[in-house]
């Protein structure tokens, strides 16, 4: 191999460096936007309504338990995150989360909406999804 021979090769190393350092930024950026749609898709997912008012369920890995997921419950229209068991509600899973939420609306609003909004520290009038 010739001196020639090797600063060709040595080049071809350079590009190939930059190239793979390139690509791999991209892939990052694709990974980000991804691991971004899909929380928002998980999130869509986990949204339901109760006495007119839109929550999600937010699921987060739990503070003291490794590998243990838990539940938080957010208020749409507010943006408000409770508090794990705050109100009653169950942070075990989605279903007694919306369980528990429906059981508020039922026997602690008493089906009443203003009543329903204004425990929830929402204004009075329809909700923010029912008006678009």
């Amino acid at each position: 191999m010739t001196i020639d021979n090797l600063k060709d090769a040595l080049a071809r190393i350079a590009e190939l460096e930059e190239e793979n350092r390139i690509l791999y930024a991209e892939l990052r950026d694709r990974k980000a936007e991804t691991e971004l749609l899909c929380r928002k898709w998980s999130e869509e997912a986990n949204t339901f309504i109760v006495g007119g008012v839109e929550f999600t369920a937010l699921r987060r890995d739990h503070p003291r338990i490794p590998g243990k997921p838990m539940w938080l419950v957010q208020v749409n229209e507010s943006g408000e995150v409770w508090e794990p068991g705050a109100g009653g509600v169950s942070n075990e899973s989605r279903p007694k989360m919306q369980a528990d939420l429906e059981d508020l609306y039922q026997f602690g609003a008493k089906r009443d909406h203003a009543e329903w909004r204004r425990q929830l520290k929402l204004p009075a009038g329809e909700p923010s999804h029912e008006r678009a």
